[in-house]
């Protein structure tokens, strides 16, 4: 099966959205894994286009150890906000009590500290 001729990538100084060759939607312009510096195209439903000279730049970012860089990266940021959360529910937590203990008042969770909740306990699944 041929495809049909893509269009060409603009200068760098231009962003535009391609459209995908097969379903002619239009395509996101991505960083591969995030950090690498190697802009590809990717169709939510056809996949990644790369053009002239990605896929040469992706394989060297890989090889130098890029991905792995990038994992520990995305551990080290998911960590930096479980803590950040943690920080905020105790604090919410420290509030709530130092309200209750002045006003016999039962403590109610709030919209936010159940957001709170609700992220740390993805956390915790297996």
């Amino acid at each position: 099966m041929a495809f049909p001729r893509r269009a060409r990538r603009p200068e760098p100084t231009q962003v535009a959205y391609l459209t995908c060759p097969i379903c002619s939607d239009r395509m996101n312009r991505v960083n591969f894994a995030k950090v690498s510096g190697v802009i590809v195209d990717i169709c939510k439903n056809d996949g990644i286009w790369f053009d002239q000279g990605e896929v040469d730049a992706v394989i060297d970012f890989v090889e130098q150890g890029g991905l792995e860089g990038a994992k520990a990266r995305e551990r080290f940021e998911a960590e930096r906000e479980k803590e950040h959360l943690l920080a905020e529910l105790r604090a919410h937590r420290e509030a709530g009590q130092r309200a209750s203990m002045w006003s016999r008042h039962d403590v109610q969770i709030s919209p936010g500290e159940r957001l709170l909740l609700g992220k740390l306990s993805d956390w915790f699944r297996f």
